[in-house]
This record gives C-alpha cells, structure tokens and sequence, in this order.
C-alpha cells in the first residue's frame, strides 16, 4: 500500500515537473523570437543601421593598426608591421602643424602636427568602447531593479521608484560634471563607469511597466501555481517577454553614452589628453573652425554616422520586435 502511496506521489511530482517545463517553453515561444530575423531581414532601415555600426566598428578597430601599424617586444624579440611614425595618434611636429589634407596626412593634421586621421580612428575606439559598456553597466542595474519592482511591488517597488525619481531630478550633465570634477576629471574606466551608473533609470522604468503587466499573464500564474521559484519566474518567464523593447532602448542608449561622453570630452572634463576621443578631438579643433574645417568635420562626421547607425538599428529593431507588426 505504502508502495502505491509513494509510486502516486512520484507521479504527481513528474507531473508538475513536466507542467513547469511546458510553462517555461510556452513562455520562451510566446517571446515572438521566431520571427524576428525574418522581419529584421524585410527592415531596410535596421538593415542600413547595422551596416554602419559595422563599418564604424571595424574602421574603429582595424583601422588604427592598418594606418598606424603597430610595433611590441617580447623577450628579446621585437615585432612591427606597417604604419609610419607620423601615423601614430601622439606623435607631433610643429613643423607640419595644421597642415592641409595630402597623401601623407589625408585628413591633415592638427596644432600640435598631430595626424587628424590617426586621432579620429584612435578616439573611435575609445568613444565605442565607453558608449558599449556604460550600457552595459547601465543596463544591468536597470534591469534588476526594474524586474525587483515591477515583480515584487508594495514596500520594494515604493521604494525603488523614489530613488530612481531623485536620480531623474538631478539634470544629467549637471551630475555628471560634479562627479567628474571631485575625481579631477577621468580616465577611459571611470567614465564608463559613471555614465552607467547615471544612466540606467529609463531602464529601470521600462523594465518595471513590463513586469507590471507580465506578471500578471497566465503562464507567469501557471509557474508560481506549480511552485517556481521567484528567480525562475523573473529570469526564464518574464524577461524573455520583456526583451522587445528592451533591446530598442539599449541600442539607442548605447548613441547616447556616445555622445554623452563626446560632450564631456569636449567640454574637457572627459578623456584625458593626450588620449584621443572624438569629443576632444572636436576641441582641439574648434579654435580653427573657420580656417581649418577638416579639424572638426571629420570627427563630426564619424560622430554623426554612428549615431544615425545606432537609431536606424534601435527603429529597425523596434518594427521587428512590436507584437503589433506581427502577420
């Protein structure tokens, strides 16, 4: 008897199991991530946008290498390839300074004799890399404490949403500025580090509306009535829902840390010189505007290309991923 008793509860407990496993697949199909690709495909716009990021990123990391060449030791042992001495982003010459574009130089160089071509292909990597991880840094808190309220609610969600409230009530380049200075400006980590850190609240916000309303879906209801933990629900049941349009604010966050750290460079509390981003290298060259326009065309346009790159991309993503655009 005991024996039968045991055999019903290991039953059961199969039973829910593969019910918790169906939940979690209903709730993977119903992300809408099978027809993704063929309307991201149909999307000329995601289409162009993604094609320039990945120009701009390529010539960003290809091309100071290809341009500059590069040159290290090991040992005794001494490797170099291509380039010229001229080409490296920190090498000067007062002699050449200001120069007009040529074969030598095609983009000419600046007051320091320093090559503006070599300058713009350096700051992209360095202006790419702060936009992707302050995202990324700003992404993950946003996140977690969006899925924290929007799931939880009551004391957590009150609590949550004041804080992020006195973050937004402080105007963003006012706070970043202030935290900047206490540190005497900054180097490549640190800025990445707080424009994640200043940048996570519309995240958060979003994330939030959407676990307002998946939470309250059936198949999140069917896992908590067979026992799933609250970790599993947020992170295999909800989020997959929620991704749409988090991957839309992302991408366009990621054009916005870019130009927020173009703007601090600029205003000369960002990368430190003479490190090269594209925000200081437009400062180094607004003094000579109306005789030297290469000086800030050039950084102008790569600055311009990849945010037009990045909102093509977050708009194209958007019609791809909106449940309301599905046939």
């Amino acid at each position: 008897m005991s024996d039968k008793k045991n055999k019903n509860v290991d039953v059961k407990e199969l039973n829910a199991e593969q019910l918790l496993k169906e939940a979690d697949k209903k709730a993977e199909d119903s992300s809408m991530w099978r027809t993704f690709i063929r309307r991201f495909k149909r999307s000329k716009t995601a289409i162009i946008g993604f094609i320039l990021l990945i120009i701009m990123f390529s010539t960003a990391i290809f091309g100071p290498i290809i341009y500059a060449g590069f040159e290290f030791s090991i040992g005794d042992m001494e490797i170099s390839w291509g380039g010229t001495h001229g080409h490296h982003y920190r090498s000067q010459n007062l002699d050449n300074n200001l120069a007009p574009q040529s074969w030598e130089h095609p983009l000419g160089t600046d007051h320091l004799g320093r090559d503006v071509l070599a300058r713009v292909l350096w700051g992209g990597r360095v202006s790419l890399a702060v936009g992707f991880v302050a995202m990324g840094i700003a992404g993950t808190i946003g996140i977690i404490l969006g899925a924290s309220a929007g799931y939880f609610g009551g004391a957590v969600d009150m609590i949550i949403m004041r804080f992020t409230e006195i973050i937004m009530s402080f105007p963003l380049l006012f706070l970043l500025l202030t935290i900047l200075a206490l540190f005497d400006g900054g180097g490549i980590m640190l800025i990445m580090v707080v424009i994640g850190l200043t940048g996570w609240t519309g995240i958060c916000r979003l994330v939030r509306a959407e676990f307002l309303s998946l939470r309250e879906r059936d198949f999140t209801q069917a896992a908590q009535a067979l026992g799933a933990s609250d970790i599993r629900i947020i992170f295999k049941h909800i989020l997959p829902n929620a991704m749409a349009p988090l991957i839309v604010s992302i991408t366009l966050g990621v054009g916005g840390a870019i130009l927020t750290e173009t703007t601090l460079s600029f205003l000369g509390i960002g990368i430190t010189p003479p490190d090269p981003s594209w925000g200081n290298v437009l400062n180094d060259g607004q003094s000579y505007l109306r005789d030297h326009h290469h000086l800030t065309t050039y950084p102008g346009l790569f600055i311009f290309l990849t945010i037009l790159g990045y909102n093509f991309l977050g708009d194209g993503l958007r019609d791809s991923l909106d449940p309301r655009l599905k046939q």
